[in-house]
């Protein structure tokens, strides 16, 4: 993803966990991801499902729907914040600090509101 190459931000979104997915939107886009390239990722993400084309249709509107509502500077920060500490913590193999699980709080509550 740091590289920016359409290839590579595809290939990581493509075989991202659903879970995980609007966390690494907000890493592609801290690291400089155009909009447009997110969006053809999401694209295709979603033609790879292994569902019907109304399923297809639906996830791909949260997908553009999540892409638009990660708008917000500062939510992109404390995602990027996040997704810095829990991929140290699955480099070093321990668990994150208490601050992450502050932030996924915040971001929850945040999403939900």
């Amino acid at each position: 993803v740091e590289s920016r190459q359409p290839e590579a931000v595809r290939a990581a979104l493509c075989g991202c966990a659903v879970d995980l997915l609007r966390t690494a939107v907000e890493h592609c886009r801290a690291a400089g991801v155009s909009q447009a390239e997110l969006e053809a990722a999401m694209e295709e993400r979603a033609g790879q499902a292994a569902v019907g084309r109304e399923e297809r249709q639906r996830e791909l509107g949260r997908l553009r729907q999540l892409l638009e509502q990660s708008d917000n500077e500062q939510r992109r920060a404390r995602c990027g914040e996040a997704v810095a500490m829990l991929h140290e913590a699955i480099r070093t193999s321990s668990e994150p600090p208490p601050r992450f699980e502050e932030l996924v709080n915040e971001l929850i509550v945040h999403q939900v509101l």
